[in-house]
C-alpha cells in the first residue's frame, strides 16, 4: 500500500492533500476545536452509519452528522467528557429525535401529491368556522400573555420552537424536571383559560 505522502496527486485527484487537511470548527471560548477535529476524524463514519441504520437517507445522513458536530461546537467545555463515543451517540440520538419531530411537523411522507388534472374541491369550511378559529387563536394569545413569564417562555420554546425538554432546560438554565413542572402548569393554565365563558 502506498502512503498518502507518496501518492501522485495527478492520479488520486489530490485526495491525499484534502484528507490530511484538518476540518476547522468555529467553537465558542472554552471549547477545544482540536478535540472536535479529532472526534470528527474518529467518529464521523460511525455517526453516519448510526443514522443510516435508522432509515435516514444518505443525503440527510450527512446533514445530521454535521448537526451533531455543530451542537458539540456550541458546548462550552468538552474536555470533561469521559466517554466520547457515548456522548456523541447521545447527541446523535437527540439530533435524530429532533429531525423526526421536524419531519412530522412538516408532514413529510404523509401527503399524497395532487394530480395536475384534479380539481380542488370546496372543503366546506364556512366563514363562521374561520371567524371562530380566529377568535380561539386570539383567546389563546391573550391567555399566553397572562401566563407567568418563565412558564410562557418554557411553553413557547417547546411548542413553537420545537425544542426538547432537555434543550429548553439548557437554554433557560433550569433542570429538566423544572421544565416538566412549567409545562404542566402551562397546560393547566391554558385549559382553564380556554374554557367556554372565560
Amino acid at each position: 500500500m502506498i502512503a498518502a505522502s507518496e501518492r501522485d496527486p495527478a492520479i488520486d485527484g489530490g485526495m491525499a492533500r484534502r484528507a490530511s487537511a484538518p476540518m476547522r470548527f468555529a467553537a465558542p471560548s472554552g471549547t477545544d476545536p482540536v478535540l472536535l477535529e479529532v472526534w470528527n476524524g474518529q467518529y464521523r463514519d460511525t455517526l453516519s452509519r448510526y443514522f443510516r441504520r435508522r432509515g435516514v437517507s444518505a443525503s440527510d445522513c450527512e446533514d445530521l452528522t454535521q448537526e451533531v458536530f455543530l451542537r458539540l461546537a456550541r458546548q462550552a467545555d468538552l474536555g470533561g467528557v469521559r466517554e466520547a463515543e457515548a456522548y456523541l451517540h447521545r447527541t446523535a440520538a437527540n439530533v435524530l429525535t429532533d429531525w423526526h419531530r421536524r419531519a412530522r411537523a412538516r408532514g413529510v411522507g404523509m401527503h399524497d401529491p395532487i394530480a395536475q388534472d384534479m380539481e380542488l374541491q370546496d372543503d366546506g369550511i364556512s366563514q363562521e368556522r374561520v371567524v371562530l378559529g380566529r377568535d380561539a387563536l386570539a383567546h389563546l394569545k391573550q391567555a399566553l400573555a397572562r401566563m407567568p413569564a418563565r412558564t410562557q417562555l418554557v411553553f413557547t420554546l417547546h411548542h413553537f420552537e420545537g425544542l426538547t425538554y432537555a434543550e429548553v432546560a439548557r437554554r433557560c438554565g433550569i433542570a429538566v424536571r423544572t421544565v416538566e413542572d412549567h409545562m404542566a402548569r402551562a397546560n393547566l393554565f391554558l385549559l382553564g383559560a380556554m374554557e367556554p365563558g372565560e
